[in-house]
């Protein structure tokens, strides 16, 4: 009797270190998927040539985020890296009054590695609700190929590009312990990101614009630069899983 009586004091004491307490927690890894709506459609593809009627665009900008978090009594901590990439586009067609000018397939991405400071405002056993900042800077890279073209230079071509700009993103999230020793947090937000200006990554022969040397910025037709806006609100559902 004496045997099952320490024997159930023992299984208790264990069940009860396992218990998940957030406000003990320090150091986590963490992973997010994110979803936005993207606000620049076929803005990207305007102006590129003497054609006027584009039949697909960009819509969602789908990506990941993950890194370590650092938590103290009041805030924590967050190193991270973001990876965003658009829909991808396939065989799409631009055209002008109807008549067919060229087909044209595209994809973009950016990553970025970044910093930021999570405020909490609420922190019990269980849940956090927390303000969240971040900055870095992300690396931009686009490929677009051109086909069927019957438009100077009336010859297949593709164009990539790279480039640089500040991402700042500013978010209130709400985390809540799931199973173990791992929280789920959910993320609404808006993100500054806006790559004014972008730069071929090779050499074009030909192209709408004539030759393109690699390093000098990408254009449209009319001269102005060619630029991605990522800019805008998102959703993310983050799996954090706290080490100590």
């Amino acid at each position: 009797m004496k045997c099952l009586a320490v024997l159930i004091l023992f299984g208790w004491s264990l069940a009860s270190a396992k218990i998940f307490n957030m406000k003990d927690t320090t150091l986590a890894g963490y992973l997010t998927a994110q979803y936005a709506e993207s606000s620049v459609g076929t803005d990207f593809f305007e102006g590129e040539s003497s054609a006027t009627d584009y039949s697909k665009g960009f819509k969602k900008n789908i990506g990941t985020d993950f890194g370590l978090i650092y938590r103290t009594h009041y805030f924590a901590w967050i190193f991270g890296f973001e990876f965003i990439k658009p829909d991808k586009l396939k065989n799409a067609v631009a055209s002008t009054a109807g008549t067919q000018n060229y087909n044209y397939s595209s994809e973009i991405s950016y990553l970025a590695p970044k910093v930021g400071l999570e405020l909490f405002l609420y922190n019990d056993n269980s849940q956090r609700i927390s303000l969240q900042g971040s900055v870095g800077t992300a690396s931009l890279s686009t490929k677009t190929d051109y086909s069927a073209v019957t438009i100077a230079p009336n010859s297949d071509f593709t164009i990539e590009g790279k480039g640089a700009a500040n991402l700042l993103n500013v978010s209130l999230g709400s985390e809540w312990h799931w199973i173990d020793n791992t929280a789920l947090q959910l993320q609404v937000g808006y993100r500054a990101l806006h790559f004014k200006k972008i730069k071929a990554a090779t050499d074009v022969a030909s192209s709408f614009q004539g030759a393109i040397t690699k390093g000098t910025r990408l254009n449209k037709l009319d001269g102005s630069a060619l630029d991605y806006n990522f800019s805008g609100y998102f959703v993310n559902l983050s799996m954090r899983i706290w080490i100590f």
